[in-house]
């Protein structure tokens, strides 16, 4: 059972009726399961605190949210780092906040906390052990050849279609989790707007992947039927 949790908010729990001894099952949900701790919206409090090791925990979880959010850590430490001390250092780091908030609220998570950081927490449990990501991981299909010398990925679309200008993100052993932008799509050596479902289409990227990488595409939560059809 390598990397299963066996803190008590990942068990199930029964309730008993006192007066006749009832036990009842409470159903599939995780009732006890805390919201995802997230120091991001005070992370310069803990750089100043003499901080400079940040553990990340990814257990049970996709490689999207390990490469998104590992990403948006290091984007702030940075930033932090580099513009620490500048006139509009304040104000340039809320705005950064509020974008890297948006890219964590996008992937898996069940709400966040700020733990016990700032005193004591009530109403930090979640509710259940779904996710709340405002966006969905939908497969668009499989690399079958990568042109190196061109910059062209050809990919066979088996599920979500794709248009020119979205972001596909790769996952493959050696490619790891790469998100990059469409720059162009070409069908049968014609350049086209989208790719649709059962195609095969050239894709120009910036960086390289592999064969057999497997294809995704993120898309808001409430469109996520649409586009799997």
């Amino acid at each position: 059972y390598r990397g299963e949790c066996r803190q008590p908010c990942r068990r199930e729990y029964e309730i008993r009726d006192v007066r006749d001894g009832k036990e009842f099952l409470l159903g599939q949900d995780y009732v006890m399961s805390p919201r995802d701790l997230c120091t991001l919206p005070f992370l310069e409090k803990l750089l100043e605190a003499g901080v400079d090791s940040l553990k990340i925990e990814g257990r049970g979880r996709s490689p999207e949210y390990v490469s998104e959010v590992t990403a948006c850590y290091r984007a702030f430490i940075d930033f932090y780092h580099k513009h620490h001390g500048e006139p509009e250092f304040s104000a340039q780091l809320d705005t950064l906040k509020e974008t890297l908030m948006k890219r964590l609220d996008a992937v898996f998570h069940r709400g966040f906390s700020e733990g016990f950081y700032f005193g004591r927490q009530i109403g930090e449990w979640s509710g259940g052990n779904g996710s709340k990501a405002t966006h969905r991981k939908v497969h668009v299909g499989v690399v079958t050849n990568f042109f190196r010398k061109v910059m062209v990925a050809e990919i066979k679309v088996e599920g979500a279609g794709f248009a020119q200008g979205d972001e596909l993100m790769f996952q493959g052993p050696t490619t790891g989790v790469l998100s990059q932008p469409v720059e162009s799509i070409e069908k049968a050596f014609k350049p086209v707007d989208k790719a649709e479902k059962n195609s095969l289409v050239g894709v120009k990227l910036a960086q390289a992947v592999r064969e057999n990488d497997q294809v995704y595409i993120m898309v808001p939560v409430e469109d996520v039927e649409d586009a799997r059809q």
